[in-house]
């Protein structure tokens, strides 16, 4: 009887010839990476969009919005001084809800001038007086513009889950008495 031989199937015969694995192994897995950095940049930038998780932001609504903007005026008086008129704003979340403690910084925007920002404590009712008067601060109007605008700033409680991500709507400066 013959020797018998291990048989060797298609498979494995295959297998021992291929001469391609040394070479194709590494071009096929650069091509899998590359494409799997692709697929992670868009999954993050996906993922970058929907924003932190458990983050409230938090803006201001004022008690008599006009037209969605918060207005205050500078009001010349006889005695060539200039009256200013207090304004207060709710800082509210994402529902509506008022947020109390934390602070509003309003900082010069357009036109109008500030000699250092103003600062507003945020009460227990989530309401913060905005009061102009502030002789620290010298809010006033350059004499060619009659208005400017006052940006503002949330500085939520520390240590909660609030920040002010978004831009809020500036305050108009209207240089004059109210309507």
């Amino acid at each position: 009887m013959p020797d018998k031989q291990p048989r060797r199937t298609v498979s494995t015969d295959r297998f021992c010839t291929d001469d391609r694995a040394i070479e194709g192994l590494p071009v096929r897995l650069v091509i899998a990476l590359v494409v799997g950095v692709a697929a992670l940049g868009v999954m993050m930038t996906i993922l970058g969009d929907v924003g932190d998780i458990g983050t409230n932001d938090v803006t201001y609504e004022a008690d008599d919005f006009d037209d969605d903007e918060l207005t205050v005026y500078l009001s010349p008086t006889e005695s060539g001084t200039t009256e200013h008129v207090d304004e207060t704003i709710t800082i509210v979340d994402e529902a509506g809800q008022p947020v109390p403690g934390g602070q509003v910084l309003l900082t010069a925007g357009e036109n109008a001038q500030l000699s250092e920002p103003m600062s507003f404590e945020i009460d227990d009712d989530g309401q913060a007086t905005i009061d102009t008067d502030n002789d620290d601060a010298n809010l006033r109007m350059p004499r060619d513009y009659s208005t400017g605008t006052l940006n503002v700033e949330i500085l939520p409680p520390s240590g909660s889950n609030l920040e002010d991500s978004s831009s809020n709507q500036p305050i108009n400066v209207v240089r004059g008495s109210p309507p």
